[in-house]
């Protein structure tokens, strides 16, 4: 009679990493594609990595972030999303709910600003967003394409040094809103913004810019 409290829905199971792991081929066909509707994107993207190859070497630090990818793999996993794929030094995940994703970056955003055995040389800064996307079977796994995916990658890509830049849709949907006090770790800085993003010319987008910690000063002569 209550079903709809046991039911799961398809973006539910799609971003499950079990899922994704065990049933990659059989969920789409190769050339099929279907609508993912009121999914979370979340990018995040290591911005000092070209230093760190320089100054630790190729070697120490491929494995560096290997490792760095590895603890985004396993917090993203815990918040119930998947990891769709890797770019570069960048991470591209799903989410099924935006409080999820919201929760699984300052997770990874307080793990590599306080600790000491991966903290000081990892400067992550993400981008999150939701809406609906397009699902198709890519090379043997679930990739997701449209325009949801276009801003979270912009997003990210606006983002300073240790910074979550959050859509107006994900920072106002009602369960971020609901859980935004105690239960989110408190952010030091939450500024409200207007933002031009590339390849969206005709418009300007209301934003959230969250920081676990204040920006460094710098001194400008």
């Amino acid at each position: 009679m209550n079903w709809k409290s046991e039911a799961i829905y398809a973006s539910e199971v799609s971003s499950s990493p079990d899922f994704k792991t065990l049933f990659a081929k059989e969920t789409l066909k190769d050339t099929s594609k279907v609508q993912a509707s009121e999914v979370t994107m979340l990018f995040t993207d290591l911005m000092n990595s070209t230093e760190l190859y320089v100054q630790e070497g190729d070697e120490s630090a491929i494995g560096r972030v290997m490792g760095h990818f590895k603890i985004i793999e396993q917090i993203v996993a815990e918040e119930r999303g998947g990891i769709v794929k890797t770019i570069g030094d960048s991470v591209m995940a799903v989410f099924w709910e935006p409080v999820s994703a919201l929760k699984a970056v300052q997770r990874i955003q307080q793990i590599f600003t306080t600790s000491s055995s991966v903290g000081e040389a990892f400067k992550i800064k993400a981008g999150i967003h939701y809406g609906d996307c397009t699902a198709v079977n890519l090379n043997g796994r679930i990739d997701y394409f449209g325009t949801t995916v276009n801003i979270a990658s912009r997003l990210v890509d606006i983002a300073s040094e240790k910074e979550i830049m959050v859509s107006e849709a994900v920072f106002n949907h009602p369960d971020v809103q609901l859980v935004s006090g105690e239960k989110l770790r408190k952010p030091s800085l939450l500024k409200k913004a207007m933002k031009e993003l590339k390849g969206f010319d005709e418009e300007e987008f209301k934003v959230k810019q969250i920081r676990l910690e204040r920006p460094p000063m710098r001194l400008v002569i």
